[in-house]
């Protein structure tokens, strides 16, 4: 068997389970930052890190976080990052939108920031992660209960 590794710009390695061996389910956490925010990406990397043990050995969950294209200033940290975590996915479009207030309908002349990410995030993942059962879509300042989820989809699956 071999690691489920992609060549990209920036890209995630998934280690795959031994041979002939299959989790009985395969979660893929999909969460949306900004170049900027690289402390909640640190937040949400020690929580997913804290509650892994109190999942079922059964169960693969892999957490990625879909950015646009770093600018010049961002590009040397983006590779650092990338190279300590593995966890970051280009997809390019804008990193952020312009301020509006609160509750205020607007119009972009382009897909906003995270509905660009949204979309090519979710075609990254399937073509690169085709295998995963469910995929649970995360801002960069939400948090999960991952032992719960995990539960829960279990429960479905048998159902």
């Amino acid at each position: 068997c071999q690691p489920n590794a992609l060549p990209m710009r920036l890209g995630a390695t998934l280690l795959a389970l031994p041979c002939g061996v299959h989790a009985a389910l395969q979660l893929g956490i999909m969460v949306t930052s900004r170049w900027s925010a690289l402390d909640r990406r640190q937040i949400l990397r020690k929580a997913m890190s804290s509650c892994k043990s109190l999942i079922s050995t059964r169960s693969e969950v892999e957490m990625l976080f879909f950015m646009a294209h770093p600018s010049e200033e961002q590009e040397a940290i983006a590779w650092q990052e990338e190279s300590t975590y593995e966890d970051l996915i280009e997809v390019g479009g804008p990193d952020t939108d312009p301020p509006v207030l609160r509750d205020v309908t607007y119009v972009l002349e382009r897909p906003c920031a995270r509905t660009y990410r949204l979309l090519h995030g979710s075609a990254w993942l399937a073509k690169h992660r085709p295998h995963q059962d469910y995929v649970m879509y995360l801002d960069d300042d939400s948090f999960l209960n991952l032992p719960k989820l995990v539960d829960h989809l279990q429960l479905q699956q048998t159902e």
